[in-house]
């Protein structure tokens, strides 16, 4: 188991929508916001970022077995990037994107997330005159060990967007809670894979009254067949990922330092 003036015009119609679909779900409390709001604020938070810097902390635990994986993100219009995945497991891997504006670098795309193999070595391209750093993203994410909802979320362009509003259904506002000393808006709801698919594990959000997610939850169960055809017993498998980004920081210039 292991865009600033301009750009958000362009986020603004993919918020209503988001705001749209959302509201469906739940009756406006004058005690709380509505899951919309907080939702469409967050979106708007990320997508107004010039720069980002920070980590996502991802815990796995099923069948009493745990994973985590570790990932720094880095990023300033329009195309410098950095992003970093540490798996820690009994299959222990490291993945690695960079762009200093110039070149862009990353492991070689592997749909599986198993370690890149590093005989092929990493795959080097010139930064393309209107390339941006949520290109290269997007261009890296079969190269990258997870990309989920708070990496997508970090990136926050158009197409993520649209992509996390996707897969969220029956959104519900629960309650406002302290986590780590910090007021968070808790939000519950059904989670699947895209439009095209069910509904196949609940999750949670907390985020912030100004937008910042800092943690998401995701249960699901999971069952399989071994290659001969035995069924495994299902399993629940819980994800958490603690978010600590900073939106707007001045990363520094170093982390964009290519690596070939």
């Amino acid at each position: 188991m292991e865009k600033i003036g301009g750009r958000l015009i362009v986020f603004s119609g993919l918020l209503m929508m988001a705001s749209a679909a959302f509201s469906q779900a739940q009756t406006p409390n004058a005690q709380h916001p509505t899951a919309a709001s907080v939702v469409s604020k967050m979106f708007a938070y990320y997508a107004g970022a010039h720069s980002m810097m920070g980590t996502i902390h991802m815990t796995q635990a099923a069948a009493g077995h745990q994973v985590t994986l570790d990932t720094t993100i880095a990023y300033a219009a329009p195309n410098k990037l950095f992003v970093k995945q540490v798996r820690n497991s009994s299959d222990p891997a490291t993945w690695v994107v960079t762009s200093d504006g110039k070149v862009f670098t990353y492991d070689p795309p592997n749909p599986r997330r198993f370690a890149s193999d590093r005989s092929l070595g990493r795959y080097m391209e010139a930064v393309a005159p209107k390339e941006d750093f949520r290109d290269m993203y997007r261009g890296a994410s079969l190269s990258l060990g997870e990309k989920d909802l708070p990496e997508d979320l970090a990136i926050a362009g158009k197409k993520e967007l649209a992509e996390i509003r996707d897969t969220i259904v029956d959104l519900q506002y629960d309650s406002l809670q302290k986590l780590n000393g910090e007021d968070v808006h808790v939000l519950s709801g059904s989670w699947r894979a895209d439009l095209n698919t069910l509904p196949s594990a609940t999750f949670q959000m907390f985020v912030t009254e100004d937008g910042q997610l800092r943690r998401y939850a995701r249960r699901e169960i999971f069952a399989a067949q071994t290659p001969s055809g035995q069924s495994i017993p299902p399993q629940e498998i819980l994800t958490v990922w603690e978010v600590k980004l900073q939106k707007d920081a001045v990363p520094e210039e170093g982390l964009f330092t290519v690596v070939r």
